[in-house]
């Protein structure tokens, strides 16, 4: 199973912050379309800030 997640950064206000999806996902295919997603909202909502980093990750002891 895999989790989406975003760390944004803004250098303005010297702060980052951590997103992550709280579904689950089989595929990594659909975890990249959610982690996609994720990155439009946050570019919408916080123009500030820049992505700073973006992945799918494996969750540990539920991956196949």
């Amino acid at each position: 199973m895999f989790v989406a997640s975003l760390v944004i950064c803004s250098m303005i206000e010297s702060q980052c912050m951590a997103i992550s999806t709280k579904v689950r996902f089989e595929e990594i295919v659909d975890c990249k379309i959610a982690m996609n997603e994720m990155m439009g909202g946050v570019r919408k909502e916080f123009p500030q800030f820049q992505i700073h980093d973006a992945r799918c990750e494996r969750l540990p002891g539920l991956s196949i």
